[in-house]
């Protein structure tokens, strides 16, 4: 029996989540291109609802931002804590990646599209912290 090996190039998804307490900003991105996807509330149903996203955009990666490479803060504690229980509910491949200065990137992104002051950029934080995890990857 003759046996084709078909060869191909396969794109990854990834799904980026800026952990809060209150809130949860969430972003998608293949290998090139980031996009801001929406603001969730951290409550009963966040694992859900995130469950319903990798499905939906057929994700293989979920990358939570640490506020510190060595997690040593209470919040980075509480994100990968966080990426852990969803990596277990989700049975997802779960990465960590240092968000320093993606929230400040955000804040001046967000003002040159001319969003409201007072407009959550959860979103776009983790957005701007999903690319740079791409541009990372691609640059190894």
């Amino acid at each position: 029996m003759l046996s084709i090996n078909k060869c191909y190039t396969y794109n990854m998804f990834f799904l980026g989540i800026d952990f809060g307490e209150q809130n949860i900003g969430v972003a998608y991105a293949n290998d090139d291109i980031t996009y801001p996807l929406e603001v969730i509330r951290n409550n009963k149903s966040t694992f859900e609802k995130i469950k319903e996203m990798v499905e939906l955009y057929d994700v293989d990666v979920v990358v939570v931002g640490v506020a510190d490479k060595k997690g040593g803060s209470i919040i980075s504690k509480k994100a990968r804590k966080f990426g852990n229980a969803l990596s277990q509910f989700i049975d997802i491949k779960v990465e960590y990646y240092d968000e320093n200065f993606s929230s400040k990137d955000a804040k001046v992104f967000a003002n040159e599209l001319g969003y409201k002051q007072n407009r959550k950029i959860d979103d776009i934080a983790v957005a701007v912290l999903l690319q740079n995890y791409l541009d990372d990857k691609h640059n190894k």
